[in-house]
């Protein structure tokens, strides 16, 4: 059993990694990271109040930041500006449904069972 400082520094490890990646990588870090299914050990109200906002404010720069490697760049700024309009995950969600066409991603069985609408 990992020991909480461990847990806490393999969350920073995750966050330092998605920064660092481009955003195809990134998207599957987001994918393969940071799902609540695969950091059981994260309450529901941090992982809301704490993973939710950061996903989303990540995502929401990414697109501006490097958007190059997104197609049709502005489209794809104002698709995600629009999806996160939709408050907590279900937002996140479609925004990264949004990024995952963009970027011309093909998507896993649990990534199309994560992303598909509530």
């Amino acid at each position: 059993m990992e020991k909480k400082d461990e847990l806490q520094l393999g969350i920073m490890y995750r966050i330092a990694a998605l920064i660092a990646a481009p955003p195809e990588s990134a998207f599957h870090l987001t994918m393969c990271s940071f799902r609540k299914k695969l950091i059981r050990w994260i309450g529901d109200t941090p992982y809301a109040s704490v993973v939710i906002p950061f996903l989303r404010s990540y995502w929401q720069w990414a697109v501006g930041a490097y958007p190059f490697h997104f197609s049709c760049p502005e489209g794809t700024q104002a698709e995600v500006q629009n999806a996160l309009s939709t408050p907590g995950e279900s937002g996140l969600r479609k925004a990264l449904g949004i990024i995952s066409h963009a970027l011309g991603i093909r998507l896993a069985d649990d990534y199309r069972e994560y992303l598909a609408p509530s």
